[in-house]
């Protein structure tokens, strides 16, 4: 699977091209950010599923034909929707048959393909071709995903997003209510491979020996496809390369261009364990020592600092441990050799200073890049050796000291390709369910930080960072989970990155409708996105009335996305998944739509943005917070959510809004005494005193009359239940005593607290 797969004839801004997992246009030395940009007004082709034939004429654009190859040529305006766009070679060859009575072969399986689209095998040229078309239709398609200044905007590329003709067998969870909706797809980073027989390169060739004060042992040449793994070796022979290791060490550190001045044996003397492990417990060469030693001082992050915290706190065992750093040479495949020595070299040739302060932007750009690729490989090493999850935690501790740096300014697209990868190898690696919860929380806190900040103190309005940032968890859960879902859309057992194999968590089937219909969906969502960021961004200049109206349509963007996608998805067969699977998948998308609820209860909640909230907006609210709730007392039924207290003080605010679409009268009878249910079920699973307390709290809502008079709740649940004299006073006094807990917890709703004193 190819991260990207770059267009032949699409020249624009490829040569700017820097995107961290864009391997096969990375160039080193260019500073500029990439950008996606997606037009809003693209239409949704649900027809494309159903093969009409006479759907398009001849003179149609790319976006309206969805035609199969890309060229420079223009066409004539599109008799669709009167836009002038690229046209194809299609159309080219068309024109020209005109005048021409013979038909090459080639030129009738295309003819054939495009004109039927549900066919069941399309010949190997219309298969390149339809990627290819496809990847230029998400390039022209696409709207700015980040706000970013006017420099940024000048240097911002175009990137091609493309994905495979073979996808999966996926089907979404069944729907828990009418209404119910769910967070949604994108995906720019984990893009199908369209070359999988690609023979690979040798793995290390060896650097100029003039680099380096000791020689280097040339890696053996490696044969295509196969990488050599190496094998645990015995103590004895540790313990003797533990010494060379040392040895060489020792000799490498008067070189003019080391960067290595610490000495692992002194850093780590205090330890009570047998120190220099993850640089004695290894056959590597001196390339491969060096390339660690450049990572872990880059970061600053010593070899004693990596050794300690897993070890004083008898984290991971001695065996785990060692695997993991034997397996250097799955860590090197991963990585894009090319640019991880290229910049190596680049940055001892140059003396690289290691001060917070860069001399040059090539300095800047190229430390970044590799250190980014560099955490990727190491997350998915240490995945493949089933290390404990505070190992995980510990790297990913790792990862964002490096990324929440000052001096590494990323963009949020880069952030985003990052996150969404450590994300799928926390949750392939079979982790424990707090580990994953524990990720989520901990990329999510400084996704956009740095650029809303600046952004939120030339606000006229003062939106708070956490509206925003909030409104943005929606967009994350979008993109993490067709990342997901794309991460298997392939009939190998691998996909490739930066050419590279690796190996594919799940095993799917070939299905040119399935590729259609998620060709589709991802189109569709780029136009989702691209509203999300633009219009938050732009959100402060409006009116109140304006900002609903913004974020309502957002909200029916995704909804409607949402509910599409699982009718599209639903009737595909799920034969060749295991039950288990499906159930991890099923519990995955649960989870990612609790999310999304979330999302909008953060937003349309009374706050800045809405300082008076009508009816409508708690229509929005009662919605969400009944889908929120619903949602993870089915997952903490089985055990699949971590009972935390960050998970309790979130939920808290779900609550709290609860019980006021509760008093403003916007639930059914039915819908009440549920929603009431399952609220005392999730409070009741907590252990902490706050937990224990909110429950005591929320018992006293069974005084409502839904839950004393039997008739009333069996013989019009249908109605709206709107809580009249005691049991409006019972719901009122459950809002001011949650409240006051949620204050003694440091839950903090200063910005809501006028207007909740208002309800009464």
């Amino acid at each position: 699977m190819n991260i990207v797969n770059k267009s032949p004839n699409n020249n624009t801004n490829n040569n700017n091209s820097n995107n961290i997992f864009d391997s096969n246009n990375i160039k080193i030395s260019s500073p500029k950010i990439p950008r996606i940009t997606v037009t809003s007004n693209t239409p949704i082709l649900q027809t494309h599923l159903i093969g009409d034939k006479n759907l398009y004429n001849q003179y149609a654009c790319i976006r309206c034909r969805r035609l199969k190859k890309k060229c420079s040529k223009h066409l004539p305006q599109c008799a669709n929707c009167a836009k002038q766009n690229e046209s194809c070679e299609y159309v080219e060859r068309k024109n020209k048959r005109k005048s021409s009575p013979n038909l090459s072969l080639n030129d009738k399986k295309l003819r054939k393909s495009i004109s039927k689209l549900n066919s069941n095998s399309i010949s190997s040229t219309t298969t390149a071709t339809t990627i290819s078309s496809y990847s230029s239709a998400s390039s022209s398609h696409s709207n700015s995903l980040s706000s970013v200044s006017d420099s940024e905007r000048e240097n911002s590329n175009h990137i091609s997003s493309s994905t495979s003709n073979l996808l999966p067998q996926i089907h979404l969870p069944p729907i828990l209510k009418s209404d119910y909706q769910h967070s949604n797809l994108s995906s720019y980073s984990l893009q199908q491979s369209t070359t999988p027989n690609t023979p690979l390169t040798p793995l290390l060739p060896s650097l100029q020996k003039q680099l380096y004060s000791l020689p280097i042992q040339s890696q053996p040449q490696s044969q295509p496809q196969s990488q050599p793994q190496p094998q645990p070796q015995p103590q004895s022979t540790i313990l003797n390369l533990s010494n060379h290791s040392q040895t060489n060490l020792r000799n490498r550190s008067n070189s003019k261009s080391s960067i290595r001045s610490l000495s692992p044996t002194s850093q780590i003397s205090n330890l009570n364990y047998h120190s220099n492990n993850l640089f004695q417990l290894t056959n590597f060469d001196s390339i491969q020592f060096e390339i660690l030693l450049l990572i872990f001082k880059k970061m600053n992050l010593l070899d004693n600092n990596l050794l300690s915290i897993p070890f004083n706190l008898n984290i991971i065992n001695t065996t785990s441990f060692e695997q993991t750093f034997l397996n250097l040479f799955d860590f090197i495949t991963f990585v894009d050799k090319n640019l991880m020595l290229s910049l190596f070299q680049n940055l001892k040739s140059n003396n690289f200073n290691w001060n917070p302060t860069f001399h040059s932007i090539n300095d800047y750009n190229n430390s970044i890049e590799f250190l980014l690729l560099l955490t990727c490989s190491l997350l998915r090493l240490s995945m493949q050796s089933n290390l404990d999850p505070y190992y995980y935690k510990f790297t990913f501790t790792m990862a964002n000291n490096s990324l929440n740096s000052k001096t590494f300014k990323l963009s949020n697209i880069q952030i985003l390709r990052l996150s969404t990868l450590l994300q799928l190898v926390a949750f392939f690696s079979n982790s424990n369910l707090d580990l994953i919860y524990f990720i989520q929380e901990f990329l999510t806190n400084y996704s956009l930080k740095w650029k809303l900040n600046l952004d939120l103190k030339n606000s006229t309005n003062r939106a708070t960072l956490t509206d925003i940032e909030y409104a943005n968890r929606l967009f994350w859960c979008i993109y993490i989970f067709d990342s997901f879902i794309s991460s298997t859309t392939s009939d190998h057992s691998i996909f490739q990155l930066n050419n590279y194999d690796v190996q594919k968590p799940l095993a799917i089937i070939k299905d040119e409708e399935i590729t259609i219909t998620t060709q589709i969906i991802i189109i569709d969502l780029l136009k989702i996105q691209s509203k999300i960021l633009n219009q938050l961004y732009s959100i402060n200049s409006q009116t109140n009335s304006n900002k609903f109206t913004i974020l309502s349509l957002l909200r029916q963007d995704a909804d409607f996305w949402y509910n599409n996608c699982r009718n599209l998805l639903s009737k595909f067969s799920e034969e060749n998944n295991s039950n288990i699977i499906i159930e991890k998948l099923q519990n995955f998308a649960a989870w990612i739509s609790q999310e999304y609820y979330y999302t909008l209860i953060i937003l349309f909640k009374p706050s800045i943005l809405f300082p008076n909230p009508e009816l409508q907006n708690f229509t929005v609210i009662s919605n969400a917070t009944f889908q929120n709730t619903q949602l993870l007392n089915d997952l903490l039924s089985k055990n699949e959510t971590p009972l935390s207290l960050p998970f309790f003080a979130r939920y808290s605010v779900t609550s709290l809004y609860a019980l006021i679409s509760l008093l403003k009268g916007t639930f059914t009878i039915n819908e009440s005494f549920t929603l009431i249910n399952n609220m005392l079920q999730i409070w009741s699973k907590g252990k902490t005193d706050f937990s224990k307390n909110c429950h005591s709290c929320l018992l006293n809502l069974n005084k409502l009359s839904i839950f004393t008079n039997s008739n009333l709740h069996f013989n019009k649940n249908n109605e709206i239940y709107l809580p009249l004299e005691n049991s409006a006073q019972v719901v009122k006094d459950s809002i001011t005593h949650f409240i006051d807990l949620m204050n003694l917890n440091g839950i903090n709703i200063d910005v809501d607290q006028v207007y909740i004193n208002n309800l009464n």
